[in-house]
This record gives structure tokens, C-alpha cells and sequence, in this order.
């Protein structure tokens, strides 16, 4: 039958397609129409017998509604929030790339005065690179507004070149360096920096009356009762080579401060500030090698 069907004229299998599709078409509506006018029929029943139960069906199905539109607009919420932080972000990320660029266009304009300074004249050619790095560094960390360069001479580390910190508030500092371990007290945050190569993070808050840091080696002020004019601060070791064949040690570190008491908290801010530190070494580095050289 199929075979006499596929060898047929075509006006036949026209015909036959033409039957087939108007009469199960026709079967289909009227499928389609007796089952609406059953669901009718079944609401029409529900109004007359039991409207209460008709009441519930529709109130369900209005919370029901309203619980899926508060869904797709807390998704939209979540997906809009994210979509903010993550641009948020690259934001930050395009901010810190350009000012990084920046630290290292000024730096190299710096040194070209470094290595053009008199012998006579280099000391404080140096310090007032190390002053406007300092500057430049600040405004790369966001909530930063100090810091100071620390140098060891003997087994202290002594404050070097400082950025916006008072004369009177750093004069007579010093962090012990030597081999004493038992001296850990005197080594303060900056000396277990130098100590450990590891940058170190402190943050202050008020204990009852006193100002007190998180770090076992923090060495509060002598009046503790009266508020700092930093909230956290970090302290930077400055690894490098200083003599060629020297293995990398210490040559110094940075302190920088902040009024914020999450200023360094970021997860990107430890790497950041190890980097920025790395141009401030390449200063150290290019003054003491000149001044070895005696040039």
C-alpha cells in the first residue's frame, strides 16, 4: 500500500494530504475546544459549589506569581551588583596600572638628576627623590598620607628620609637589628619587617583608655591615652644587592600610615605595595653604587 502510495500522481498525494490535514486538524480543534469549555464548565462548578475553594486556588496562584517576580527581580538585583563590583574592580585595576606607570615615568626622570648630581650634591639629590617617590607613592595607595625611609646603621634601623612626618616625632627613633633575639621588644614592627622579610601590618584601636596595636612587636607611644594620628600602618622590608656577588638582604625599609584602619586590608594591597617598594629600592641602589664608585 505504502509502495502504490510513494508511486501515485502527485495531484492523488495532494488530495490525500489535503484530507488528512483538515480532518485531523478539525479532530485537533475540537480537541482543544471541548477541553476549554471542560475547564470552564470546571471553574462555572467551583463558583457555584464551592467559591471558597475557588478563593484559595486563586489566592495561591497570586502569591505563587508574586513570589516568582520577586525572585527574577532579586536575580536581576545579585546579577546587577556583581556586574558593579566586577567593573568596579577593573576600574581599580586600570587606576593602579596608570598610576604605576606613572610612579615609574617620574622615577626614571629622577634618577637621570641622581646620576647627573655632584658627589657633593648627591646626598641631597637622593633624599629629595626618595621624598618625591614617597609623594607619588602615597597617592598610589589610596588613604595613605606618610611615610619614612628607615636605613640600619650599627644594629639599629634609624629613620632616613621622611614624608610629611614631624622632625620632633621621629628624632631619637630606633629599632634594634642586632643578633640579641632576647631583644625582640626593641626591634619594634619595622625591625621584624627588616628582621623577616615580610611586610608587616598593623592596626590600632582604642582598648578602655589606651591605643594599642595588633602586632605583638608594636611599641605604643608614651602617652597611649591620647589618640595617634594613624590608625594602620605598614612597614616594608626593601630586599636587594647593594655590592655585586652580595646575596639579597635587607637595605632598609618603608613605614607609611594612614587615618584609615583598613587602608591595607585589601587583598591586592600587600603585592602593590611590594612592588612600589621595588622602585624605591632601585633609588637606594643607584646612590649607594655611585657613591661606592666615587663618581
Amino acid at each position: 500500500m505504502q509502495q502504490k502510495l510513494r508511486n501515485a500522481p502527485g495531484w492523488v498525494k495532494y488530495v490525500l494530504n489535503a484530507f488528512i490535514e483538515g480532518t485531523l486538524g478539525n479532530i485537533g480543534h475540537g480537541i482543544f475546544l471541548a477541553i476549554v469549555a471542560a475547564f470552564i464548565g470546571l471553574i462555572v462548578l467551583l463558583i457555584r459549589s464551592a467559591p471558597w475553594a475557588l478563593l484559595g486556588i486563586g489566592f495561591f496562584a497570586a502569591v505563587s506569581l508574586i513570589a516568582l517576580m520577586l525572585y527574577i527581580v532579586r536575580r536581576l538585583d545579585s546579577d546587577l551588583t556583581q556586574r558593579d563590583t566586577r567593573l568596579a574592580e577593573i576600574e581599580a585595576d586600570r587606576t593602579h596600572a596608570v598610576n604605576t606607570v606613572k610612579l615609574d615615568d617620574h622615577l626614571f626622570q629622577l634618577l637621570s638628576a641622581l646620576v647627573a648630581a655632584s658627589s657633593d650634591e648627591r646626598d641631597t639629590t637622593f633624599k629629595q627623590i626618595v621624598v618625591n617617590l614617597l609623594q607619588d607613592i602615597t597617592e598610589v595607595v589610596e588613604g595613605v598620607s606618610r611615610g619614612a625611609l628607615l636605613k640600619r646603621e650599627d644594629d639599629y634601623l634609624i629613620p632616613w628620609v621622611p614624608y610629611e612626618m614631624p622632625e620632633s616625632r621621629i628624632n631619637g627613633i630606633r629599632f634594634y637589628v642586632g643578633n640579641d633575639h632576647s631583644r625582640y621588644k626593641e626591634r619594634g614592627v619595622a625591625g621584624i619587617a627588616y628582621e623577616t622579610q615580610l611586610l608587616q601590618t598593623v592596626h590600632i584601636s582604642q582598648e578602655g583608655n589606651i591605643w594599642n596595636g595588633d602586632h605583638p612587636a608594636y611599641t605604643p607611644p608614651i602617652d597611649a591615652s591620647r589618640r595617634p594620628p594613624y590608625l594602620s600602618f605598614v612597614a616594608i622590608p626593601l630586599i636587594g644587592q647593594l655590592e655585586e656577588g652580595q646575596n639579597a638582604e635587607p637595605v632598609g625599609v618603608l613605614c607609611l600610615d594612614s587615618p584609615t584602619l583598613t587602608a591595607f586590608d585589601a587583598p591586592e594591597t600587600p603585592q602593590t605595595l611590594l612592588v612600589l617598594g621595588d622602585r624605591l629600592l632601585i633609588a637606594i641602589v643607584i646612590h649607594e653604587t655611585l657613591r661606592q664608585l666615587g663618581s
